[in-house]
């Protein structure tokens, strides 16, 4: 089965393309407005933070009756020591019991710097991988948000991903054709630029994840299309 089809079978329905594209939306209506703390000089926790407190009005206005959350949590409580494990809090969360849906989305920043793809692959990507985040789903989103040279930065992280070292560590599954990255990831192309399969041995029930990779842009990225 091609990495895409697997893709396709894990998206339960349109709910989850109107999901990602209102996030998408939103972020470019944000950017857009040149709004003085939405912008690259801002932290990335205010960012996501913000994002989802617009998210909260705007799916209201698109029909969606699910919920977003922002910095949540999704502990595991030890029964033989009392302690609340797995404390680490994701940025945005998309969760619906009508439409049976749970889509996780982890933002980055990304540069060409190096340090930001490791921060991507490592602080980002593995948190699915060791199931910090999504643990119990078969399908989350990895969010690079790029300021500048959005090109060179999106073929650079491709570069880092597929390095054996970092194939390694991430688990990461070859499709039919040998490749980790698999494009284009959805027949709506616009949801994201490829996907990566990951098997999760760590967990109690190892289980695969498919993480689908998208890209919003904001400052001299935006402003030069």
């Amino acid at each position: 089965m091609h990495l895409s089809d697997e893709w396709q079978l894990r998206f339960p329905d349109e709910v989850a393309v109107d999901v990602v594209n209102l996030i998408r939306s939103t972020w470019d209506s944000l950017v857009f407005r040149k709004i003085r703390k939405f912008s690259p000089e801002s932290n990335e926790p205010h960012l996501t933070q913000f994002l989802c407190a617009v998210l909260k009005t705007e799916s209201l206005n698109a029909g969606l009756s699910g919920k977003f959350t922002a910095e949540e949590s999704d502990p595991i409580a030890n029964l033989e020591t009392g302690v609340l494990e797995n404390l680490h809090r994701s940025d945005i969360r998309y969760f619906s019991d009508r439409a049976n849906l749970d889509l996780t989305f982890e933002f980055k920043k990304l540069s060409v710097k190096k340090t930001s793809y490791k921060a991507y692959s490592k602080n980002g990507m593995f948190r699915f991988v060791n199931g910090k985040y999504s643990r119990d789903q078969k399908l989350a989103f990895m969010v690079g948000i790029i300021s500048d040279n959005s090109v060179e930065c999106v073929e650079g992280l491709k570069l880092h991903i597929q390095d054996l070292e970092i194939v390694k560590f991430l688990e990461m599954q070859e499709n039919e054709e040998k490749r980790y990255l698999h494009k284009p990831s959805h027949p709506q192309k616009t949801l994201s630029n490829f996907d990566t399969q990951h098997q999760r041995s760590a967990l109690s029930n190892p289980s695969k994840i498919v993480l689908c990779h998208l890209f919003l842009t904001y400052g001299s990225a935006a402003d030069n299309g």
